[in-house]
């Protein structure tokens, strides 16, 4: 039996989306994310649950396991989790973590994620860029709280930009991600590609389609 205990000292955003039938086939799309401070006892112990979520660790400290393997998280490290996949995670009780995430899917984030986590071998991704992961997520939730016009398009621009900073941190490391993530459907790669050579430019729209 599942088990979830949505304990939470502060939030300090919380969003959801909502995306059309044409968003879903189009683009990444969110389904929920927030930026809080975890309460001690904060987590969750579930067989399965729906979409693809990334943590990323602001400070604190927790753990967690993924498909029965455990991992620990600290300060700038991102989690990466396949959510149909048995997992767990909690906040240390003393030193509990202030995180950013966001649950979404969309077209080849499945097998991106696949990819990802093998390369890794670990749902938890090192040494990401702390200001710059930051300056993604709070973009991301201006805009689904503002809702611009092509607002889709940008949140894909946005959930983009923070999977190429953890594919950035891994091959910083002098891992490679998995072959298959090059190859993977709808562009993806090669959008992440894009956003790894010019993610500190201004791109207008046209540019990112």
């Amino acid at each position: 039996m599942d088990k979830v205990a949505s304990i939470q000292q502060k939030v300090f955003a919380s969003v959801a989306g909502f995306p059309s039938e044409q968003d879903r086939g189009l683009y990444w799309y969110v389904h929920n994310g927030a930026h809080w401070q975890c309460g001690s006892g904060y987590g969750c112990d579930r067989r399965s649950f729906f979409a693809h979520q990334v943590m990323f660790m602001v400070r604190g400290q927790g753990a967690g396991a993924y498909q029965g393997r455990p991992w620990q998280a600290g300060p700038r490290t991102a989690v990466l989790l396949d959510l149909a996949r048995p997992h767990s995670y909690w906040a240390d009780a003393q030193d509990p973590w202030e995180m950013y995430w966001v649950r979404f899917d969309g077209p080849g984030v499945a097998p991106l994620f696949e990819a990802l986590l093998r390369a890794n071998g670990s749902p938890v991704f090192p040494d990401i860029p702390g200001m710059r992961m930051r300056a993604e997520f709070e973009a991301l939730f201006k805009l689904l709280k503002t809702l611009p016009p092509g607002y889709d398009a940008w949140v894909w621009h946005r959930l983009t930009g923070i999977l190429a900073l953890i594919v950035e941190s891994l091959r910083s490391r002098g891992s490679e991600p998995d072959p298959e993530l090059e190859r993977a459907p709808s562009g993806i790669a090669s959008a992440l590609q894009f956003l790894r050579n010019r993610h500190r430019e201004t791109l207008a729209l046209e540019d990112l389609a």
